[in-house]
């Protein structure tokens, strides 16, 4: 079972006219948010901002003149309520405006902008793009190795054709040797164990060992 969590509300600094985002969680849902004067006993509410279906992030349009001191209320399912802090209007900074009209609200409740979809969106398309340069690269890699097989072999190409894998390249691959007239007697001459050439001390030891025989027959 899940552990009941008190609701709460963020309010970011606010400028008249334009739009400010309000964080709002835990409890149960659905929510209900409005303003109120600060410092009020009674907790009027301002504004009747549409109920909220889940836990998120509100896009309000600050329809308070500059000067309008106001803290926000959130009312969960099970009427347990929480306060942000109190904001003081300020006039936009680029235009100077410091009046704006009430925003009319229609009946139908609102939905916070759920920030769970939104990171969850966020990583999906990471993900996306990730399995995107994976193919991407894989497909180049096998169109690769499709053209290097289609190319014509040379006399120095390897090939694997033995257990295991044994590389065998060179004049070992006889089937793509370009055999002339004289390859046969130059595969023999290199096939052909050296010649036997006794050293010259051998050659001495024999001698005597001759002229000894001699000498006993005499």
């Amino acid at each position: 079972m899940d552990t009941y969590r008190n609701p709460f509300i963020l309010a970011p600094p606010l400028s008249t006219c334009e739009s400010a985002f309000l964080v709002f969680g835990q409890g149960s849902p659905p929510y209900t948010i409005f303003p109120i004067a600060s410092g009020s006993n009674n907790g009027t509410s301002l504004e009747n901002i549409p109920v909220q279906a889940e836990a998120g992030v509100l896009e309000w349009r600050v329809d308070f003149n500059a000067g309008a001191n106001i803290t926000f209320v959130v009312i969960d399912a099970v009427g347990t309520s929480a306060f942000s802090d109190f904001r003081v209007v300020q006039t936009q900074a680029t235009t100077g405006v410091a009046r704006c009209s009430k925003t009319v609200y229609s009946n139908n409740s609102g939905g916070g902008t759920n920030v769970g979809g939104i990171v969850g969106g966020v990583l999906g398309a990471i993900v996306v793009i990730l399995l995107g340069v994976l193919y991407y690269y894989l497909h180049r890699r096998n169109r690769r190795r499709k053209i290097l097989a289609s190319r014509p072999p040379t006399p120095d190409s390897p090939i694997m054709s033995g257990p295991a894998g044994v590389t065998r390249a060179g004049t070992f691959n006889l089937h793509q040797v370009a055999f002339t007239e004289n390859s046969l007697d130059q595969l023999r001459m290199a096939d052909a164990p050296p010649e036997y050439v006794p050293s010259r001390r051998s050659r001495d030891d024999r001698r005597d060992g001759a002229d000894r025989i001699m000498l006993s027959l005499s």
